[in-house]
């Protein structure tokens, strides 16, 4: 497959390349996928033109931290990169970039990493921490739906009034900053020194075998002529599906048009240009408002979940002894919707996979909208830590050798050398980044909202009925978390 782009497009795509997200269940960022705004993952060839006109690392903080210990507490997960040390090199890329970088560091400010790799409830451990007053973490990496809704705690330090280090360079994602920043105040911050702001990333993997076979319609194409719809999604799907096993009944071993899970639902809701939870036009987050669009958006989703036919759902696919991977791999659906850090998983496949966004409600949507997940590990800075000139020096300094040697060490190599099979997808990756938006509801999760939304969903509740049963309770939980934040 080719993308289609001429040479007045490409022109068109630069100019819209201006626009940018500036709030979750906004808009903003370029309409074509070769027109990637400021974003965590900017072209090379944007970055390199930058660089040639200003040295982003000309103005760094420097000075001898004493030989000091600079105390990390790291969530781990499963399905995502989360390294911050190494031990040694052993010719892993990534892990041998991180162990260099983290040496270089270390000579340079005179201190040593301390990493406490934890799979457990990192945050629980800064609570008791903070609490006995000890000061055992200067810094703590987990995924901000694990601590938002519990921010009024006091645990952490608004990263706003910290005037050691510079928010506004390129190692830290900007598109996110103005997601998270709440009456100005900012406590989690995803950067290039946590490689998981790539890895958090929902992704619409499709097999290109399949659509060979079937002689689908170029998905590149559908993406750049501002054609690829939730409508034509769905058309495709019910093209492929079959009942391979001839049982009478779409179950494991059938050809589906997508395997997923209902965790789904939020980078589904959100490529149709909606959200649970939204900005008002105060900043204020408010529960959507079920009008006619917000309706039918979900009751097509409601739909789509439920037709066995065309979604093959996780435990459907464990009830026969397999996995979502495998499944794709085998050539048993056209589409996996996952995180990227899923994409691993997958790229051992005999046949190609492709990479797109997810489809717009209709051609009428100006731009495709990426979602990232609500648990993609942000930096923290615990309020006993109040050491600001050295882990200013330091977080300065880190996030510019991460973003010079480690973020394209994945980016670049790993990720799109590795994962990817072509170019159309980096050039996919690169507009989804410069998109992502996050879900409010999932992330502060108020009044169990999130849980709410996913049921209503999956158990096909009518869509006004279940937000006016909840709108006061989450309004209230909103209220209660803005008067942290007003405070």
């Amino acid at each position: 497959m080719k993308l289609k782009l001429s040479a007045a497009l490409l022109a068109l795509l630069m100019c819209l390349s201006l626009l940018v997200i500036s709030a979750c269940g906004g808009g903003g960022g370029s309409s074509s996928p070769d027109g990637a705004g400021d974003t965590a993952a900017d072209t090379a060839s944007a970055e390199t033109a930058a660089e040639t006109t200003t040295d982003i690392y000309a103005n760094l903080p420097t000075g001898d931290l004493g030989g000091r210990e600079m105390r990390i507490i790291n969530q781990l997960y499963t399905w995502a990169i989360t390294q911050i040390d190494s031990e040694g090199i052993d010719g892993e890329i990534i892990n041998d970039e991180i162990f260099n970088r983290n040496r270089k560091l270390e000579d340079k400010l005179n201190f040593t990493f301390k990493v406490t790799d934890d799979s457990g409830d990192v945050k629980a451990k800064v609570k008791t921490s903070v609490q006995a007053g000890d000061g055992a973490y200067d810094l703590m990496f987990t995924g901000a739906f694990r601590v938002a809704p519990s921010i009024n705690e006091g645990l952490f330090t608004d990263l706003n009034t910290i005037d050691t280090i510079n928010l506004d360079n390129v190692w830290w994602d900007q598109t996110t900053r103005g997601q998270y920043t709440l009456n100005n105040k900012l406590y989690w911050m995803h950067g290039s020194m946590q490689l998981m702001i790539y890895e958090g990333l929902w992704t619409m993997m499709f097999n290109k075998q399949i659509v060979e076979d079937f002689a689908l319609d170029n998905l590149y194409d559908l993406v750049v002529d501002g054609k690829w719809t939730y409508e034509r999604m769905t058309e495709m799907m019910k093209a492929v599906s079959e009942d391979l096993n001839g049982n009478g009944s779409h179950d494991f071993g059938d050809r589906f048009g997508i395997v997923t899970h209902t965790g789904s639902v939020f980078p589904f809701l959100h490529g149709l240009g909606e959200g649970v939870v939204k900005l008002g036009a105060d900043g204020v987050p408010a529960l959507a408002e079920t009008d006619e669009k917000f309706v039918g958006i979900t009751d097509a989703l409601k739909s789509f979940y439920s037709d066995k036919e065309i979604c093959g759902l996780e435990p459907v696919i464990k009830a026969g002894g397999g996995d979502m991977y495998s499944y794709f791999s085998n050539d048993l659906t056209l589409f996996l919707v996952e995180v990227m850090g899923r994409v691993r998983d997958i790229r051992q496949m005999d046949s190609d996979f492709g990479l797109v966004p997810y489809p717009k409600y209709d051609e009428a949507q100006e731009f495709h909208i990426g979602y990232i997940s609500p648990d993609t590990s942000a930096l923290f800075w615990p309020v006993t830590n109040t050491g600001y000139e050295d882990t200013g020096i330091f977080l300065e300094n880190f996030g510019a050798s991460s973003y010079e040697t480690v973020r394209p060490a994945y980016y670049d190599v790993t990720l799109q050398g590795k994962r990817l099979r072509d170019n159309e997808s980096e050039q996919m990756l690169d507009y989804i980044y410069g998109h992502i938006q996050c879900e409010y509801g999932f992330m502060f999760r108020w009044a169990g909202i999130d849980g709410v939304f996913k049921s209503m969903i999956a158990d096909n509740k009518e869509t006004v009925s279940t937000f006016d049963s909840v709108r006061s309770a989450v309004e209230g939980a909103i209220a209660k978390t803005m008067e942290y934040y007003d405070s």
